[in-house]
């Protein structure tokens, strides 16, 4: 949305993004870098759940410029979400019988961005990378352990507990004819090359019987330790989507606006927008997303 006084800068709303299992109990955002992190105090009512019990949940943190960089916060865009027709559909060029581009699929390499708590770093948590694979191609009905199921891409992941609510990206390269290949990211294959959201990590299952599994972070009488499966599971990246797009949502979004309208009448909200690809803005976000200060990790609540 333009926000300002003359025709302005492009703004979007920003959300913090985590799942259900983590907000409620760990409601306060802390976020990246040595400079620029910060600790936004909250509780769980300042956290919007998804209508239909997805284990996900948002935060409207405030606005930001559509093409900004070096910010202390950066974002995901929505064109970088999957979505459904992207796991049945190929791009067919005319003069050629079989698909330039095939849909998503099982094999399809991904990776995930988030903290390993067993190593943080020294001042800053350094960003973990965890790598692996679409095993399903299409999202399967997990048992939650809240009491319903979950729609979930299954991903054979080397993942470990505690990088629920990372994002997890596909990570394609595609080839052109006659160019080699092209890593998703770059702008040379157009919007098609771009990283792609694949959906938010939940948990890892375990295998706590010969055809029973249970997710890694539950807890109850029912709960046996098990074996690790190598399976990640992921809210797609659409159910966020929907979530961003509910009428709660898009209420608490307009009125973020008209507030903000309102404070910054005669205020020049133009911005900079500094050059940068698409793959640079995926760089420069990995190494955002996770670099909490140290010092913000063991603080008390007492101390905010």
């Amino acid at each position: 949305r333009s926000l300002g006084a003359k025709p302005l800068a492009e703004v979007v709303a920003l959300f913090a993004v985590t799942n259900v299992h983590v907000a409620s109990l760990c409601p306060v955002i802390r976020t990246a870098g040595d400079e620029h992190g910060r600790t936004i105090p909250g509780v769980w009512d300042d956290w919007k759940p998804h209508p239909e019990n997805d284990d996900i949940a948002v935060r409207l943190i405030g606005f930001v410029p559509e093409d900004a960089r070096n910010q202390p916060f950066d974002f995901i865009p929505r064109e970088w979400f999957v979505l459904p027709e992207h796991f049945t559909d190929a791009h067919v060029d005319e003069d050629r019988q079989i698909p330039r581009v095939w849909p998503f699929g099982p094999g399809d390499e991904v990776v995930m961005l988030g903290r390993f708590l067993g190593h943080d770093g020294g001042s800053s948590n350094a960003p973990s990378a965890r790598f692996g694979h679409l095993a399903i191609g299409s999202p399967v009905a997990i048992d939650h352990p809240l009491g319903h199921t979950q729609s979930s891409f299954l991903i054979e992941c080397r993942s470990v507990t505690g990088f629920s609510g990372s994002p997890v990206f596909m990570f394609r390269e595609m080839d052109t004819l006659g160019a080699g290949p092209i890593p998703i990211g770059s702008e040379t294959h157009g919007t098609s090359g771009l990283p792609r959201l694949l959906g938010v990590d939940w948990g890892n299952l375990d295998r706590v019987a010969s055809t029973t599994y249970s997710v890694d972070w539950s807890s109850g009488p029912d709960r046996t330790l098990g074996n690790w499966s190598g399976m990640l599971v992921a809210v797609p990246a659409w159910r966020l989507a929907s979530l961003l797009d509910s009428p709660e949502v898009s209420r608490l979004k307009k009125d973020a606006e008209d507030e903000l309208r309102e404070r910054t009448k005669g205020v020049n909200l133009d911005f900079l927008n500094p050059d940068g690809t698409e793959f640079d803005r995926f760089a420069e976000l990995t190494g955002k997303l996770v670099q909490v200060p140290k010092d913000e990790i063991t603080r008390q609540p007492d101390d905010q």
